[in-house]
């Protein structure tokens, strides 16, 4: 009895946890909005703007561990699903002229892995919602998710959008945005980023194990 007890309470702080952070991320999005008011200069307020993004894709992280059941993983496939949504909200674009196609599974990973792996996300999605639909165009934006058999997990993001000059190389070209999506998957993640511009639009492949997985709750 007293081991359940102490399990019980451990699980309620570890929700309080990922609760209070979440809410320590909210303030710093709402600090970082009023202090980009105080800011005439366009990229001055798009680099706020960036920042909050990222630190959203992290506070949902903590409020998806916060509703979960099992307080050690996060399902990679419910995340990306609200994390869609939040990132067309705040570019302000209309559902229905940018169709986003799911396919993915169920995929676990831990927190360690989440984090990376949602700012990764957040940086795809970001550029493309930014910059491979100009003037209004309409496009798709498909987005594919699952582990292999070996247990490497697979995220596919690609667009059918205007792409980019024949001679561009994400690698050395690539603006910050970019610099943390390679420093992320191959550094922290330690997997593989893969840029295809083969085919119209861009497409962004990440493969990687989740070398942190362990039961831990």
């Amino acid at each position: 009895e007293r081991v359940q007890k102490s399990l019980r309470e451990k699980e309620t702080l570890l929700r309080e946890l990922y609760h209070r952070t979440k809410n320590n991320m909210a303030v710093i999005i709402a600090l970082l909005g009023l202090q980009a008011e105080t800011f005439e200069d366009a990229r001055l307020k798009e680099a706020f703007a960036e920042a909050q993004h990222r630190i959203r894709s992290m506070a949902l992280v903590h409020q998806k561990l916060y509703d979960a059941q099992d307080l050690s993983r996060l399902n990679l496939k419910e995340y990306i699903q609200d994390l869609v949504p939040m990132l067309v909200e705040s570019y302000r674009i209309l559902p229905t002229r940018i169709r986003f196609i799911p396919e993915m599974e169920d995929v676990f990973v831990l927190i360690d892995s989440a984090i990376p792996v949602g700012l990764i996300l957040s940086e795809l999605l970001s550029n493309t919602l930014k910059y491979a639909f100009p003037d209004n165009r309409e496009g798709e934006i498909r987005i594919e998710l699952h582990r292999t058999t070996g247990g490497e997990i697979h995220l596919w993001v690609a667009d059918n959008g205007v792409g980019v000059a024949k001679n561009y190389d994400f690698r050395q070209d690539g603006h910050l945005g970019t610099q943390n999506i390679f420093m992320l998957g191959e550094g922290q993640l330690q997997g593989r980023v893969v840029f295809d511009t083969q085919h119209q639009g861009v497409a962004c492949g990440l493969q990687f194990h989740d070398i942190y997985y362990h039961q831990r709750v």
